[in-house]
């Protein structure tokens, strides 16, 4: 019985006679094991059983750690979790890739330096070139914060500079150029409210582009955008798309205002939205004519496909697509004959050319109260504009590139009678969309 009990604990702990495990058990009433040739296991039985296979795990390199805890090349020693991970294309530690975690080193190609700027060199979505995104209970940007909010940039702005523009519709980061590429300083305005109902949609201000003097009554009780201002520049059209009605052929734009940035995407964002609000006082006597101002969010990255716009809202021939991102349903780009033109008093009636034309407004008109756009026009019955209030454009983008995005608001037609826009609130996306869409924000 001893001999037996000595035999038995020597099969158990060292599979003895056997290079792989043992059999522990037997025949019912003998208490008897035989010998397994199972590599790697040991099985156990009680009187009756069949037996229990117990894992048998060597630490053949003496590093301490068996293969059964994770050592993944038990023949090197300098191989196992924990192990300091060097550059020489093993995968020392044993977490399944190899020469990452190295200090000073750029594992993931996000362009930061693990240990240094990198707080994740696995994730290439992670890094100080990245934005926070809300709820993932991650250190997106690596700034030793999780979850924190989006920092806001906009207190305090003259608009004495581009720059200033960028910050005043919540782009505090990423932008690597800002300039205004037309208008007169008289047609730009950074400010905290528009008329006594239109506020920033994001932060205390947002910025004003108009074809006029960017303005409202509450500044100047003579502000009036019709007949408004004219600055008698004329320039080719930057982007024109053939509306639903009026114009055939291309016009010159006339009185633009354009401003334009280059801006570096996040490491780890697929899309960016921004809100706007377009007013004309073209309404409504030259509804489906040739005096169609426009507004006009001009996108260059590489994330766009042509053929999933609208026909004529992308510029042929480019380096890579270059492509108006703001329209309705329907393909039409932002103007008076636009679907989302419905600040107003509905209209039914003739037009400048004497067709008949039509528009229905489903917000009430109060709204445009102090903005210049509200006075009454005498000559048509109603005010001498209207709107489209908040929309909010989203647009597709390559994590990581560098992107081209222009607002521009012009005149068509001639350079009489204004136009604007209110610009806001611009947010980075982790989410992708396929093509640029703009509708009404959830909350307007």
């Amino acid at each position: 019985m001893r001999i037996h009990a000595l035999a038995l604990a020597c099969s158990m702990l060292f599979g003895c006679g056997d290079s792989g495990g043992v059999t522990v058990g037997g025949p019912m009433g003998t208490g008897a094991g035989t010998g397994s040739t199972g590599g790697g296991s040991a099985t156990m039985g009680t009187g009756g059983g069949s037996g229990t296979t117990l894992p048998v795990c060597p630490d053949a390199d003496g590093d301490g750690v068996t293969s059964c805890a994770n050592d993944c090349d038990d023949n090197n020693a300098n191989v196992k979790p924990g192990a300091v991970e060097t550059a020489n294309t093993i995968d020392d530690d044993c977490d399944g890739k190899a020469d990452n975690h190295i200090p000073g080193q750029d594992f993931d190609l996000d362009g930061a330096k693990y240990g240094e700027t990198d707080c994740n060199d696995d994730e290439p979505l992670v890094g100080p070139f990245a934005i926070e995104a809300a709820g993932n209970m991650v250190d997106d940007d690596c700034d030793g914060q999780t979850d924190e909010a989006a920092p806001l940039c906009d207190g305090m702005l003259t608009g004495g500079n581009a720059l200033d523009y960028a910050k005043a519709i919540g782009l505090c980061d990423f932008v690597i150029g800002s300039s205004f590429l037309a208008g007169s300083i008289d047609a730009r305005n950074v400010r905290s409210k528009f008329g006594d109902h239109f506020v920033p949609k994001g932060g205390s201000q947002m910025i004003y582009l108009s074809t006029g003097n960017a303005k409202d009554m509450n500044e100047s009780a003579t502000q009036n955008p019709q007949p408004g201002r004219m600055f008698n520049t004329s320039v080719p059209h930057p982007l024109w798309a053939r509306p639903k009605c009026g114009n055939t052929s291309e016009p010159r734009a006339e009185d633009l205002t354009e401003l334009s940035f280059d801006i570096q995407v996040p490491q780890n964002a697929k899309s960016f939205s921004f809100e706007f609000a377009f007013f004309s006082a073209e309404y409504p006597e030259f509804i489906c004519t040739d005096y169609n101002d426009r507004f006009i969010a001009i996108l260059e990255s590489s994330a766009l496909t042509t053929s999933m716009l609208p026909m004529g809202q992308c510029k042929m021939g480019t380096a890579r697509p270059t492509c108006n991102i703001s329209y309705d349903a329907m393909g039409q780009p932002v103007t008076i004959n636009n679907g989302f033109f419905d600040v107003c008093d509905s209209y039914s009636g003739l037009n400048f050319d004497d067709d008949p034309v039509s528009n229905t407004c489903t917000k009430p008109a109060s709204l445009l109260a102090k903005t210049g756009f509200d006075i009454p026009d005498p000559g048509w019955g109603n005010r001498v504009g209207g709107g489209t209030g908040w929309l909010k454009t989203t647009a597709p983008v390559k994590p990581g590139e560098t992107i081209k995005l222009r607002f521009i608001v012009l005149d068509e037609g001639d350079a009489r009678y204004d136009s604007s826009v209110l610009i806001d609130n611009f947010k980075w996306e982790i989410t992708s969309v396929a093509a640029p869409v703009t509708e009404p924000p959830m909350i307007n």
